[in-house]
């Protein structure tokens, strides 16, 4: 009679504690390798993303403003203390009703939706060869009210309001026209990551300086 053979699968073997502890020790360490790492990308998108607005905001209010003949604004504003002490820099963009230069509100149009950045805040930084935005009293200021995290508030631009005449040129008051206005953003928990937007004053070009 012929005996039939059967093929036995070898038990399967587990992990040992030795080997499991291995993996989790590399597990750490690499998240600890990684983690600053991945933080700093973090805050350097919020950065990123601040100029990118920005940038978009002032590169359509130059174009409105010479398409429909008329003043434009981009007003810039710490609300910090309206966003429940998380940092925010807002922007919003509003037009003369008028074509005139006057930022009294009633002469004041809202043009897009107001944009709302999280972690970054304006920077004064000195520049020998631009007028740094922010940096100096007087310019155009006006008040415009903003939904915000304790409800809509009246926020207050002022020094930190860049303008674009009827002929596209980029200004900070009616009287004269820098040769370039610099908007630096920077993240409020690393000193070194800051971004700026530069504007030629007599052309209103837009520079991204990264």
């Amino acid at each position: 009679m012929k005996k039939s053979s059967h093929s036995r699968t070898p038990p399967r073997r587990g992990f040992s504690l030795v080997e499991l502890l291995v993996v989790m020790a590399v597990i750490a360490t690499m998240t600890t390798l990684t983690t600053p790492a991945l933080v700093s990308i973090l805050r350097g998108s919020e950065t990123s993303r601040a100029v990118d607005q920005i940038s978009g905001l002032v590169e359509h209010a130059r174009a409105t403003a010479m398409e429909m003949n008329t003043w434009v604004w981009i007003g810039l504003a710490d609300t910090t203390a309206h966003n429940l002490g998380q940092e925010q820099l807002s922007l919003v963009e509003v037009v003369s009703r008028d074509g005139s230069a006057d930022t009294d509100s009633k002469n004041l149009m809202q043009l897009r939706r107001p944009v709302r950045i999280d972690n970054v805040k304006s920077r004064l930084d000195a520049d020998a060869h631009a007028l740094v935005l922010g940096s100096q009293e007087g310019g155009f200021a006006f008040t415009w009210d903003l939904p915000t995290a304790d409800g809509r508030k009246a926020i207050p631009f002022s020094s930190t309001v860049v303008a674009f005449s009827p002929r596209g040129d980029a200004v900070v008051n009616d009287n004269e026209v820098p040769g370039w206005i610099k908007i630096s953003v920077g993240h409020v928990r690393n000193s070194s990551d800051v971004l700026s937007v530069l504007l030629a004053g007599p052309t209103g070009q837009v520079i991204v300086a990264r």
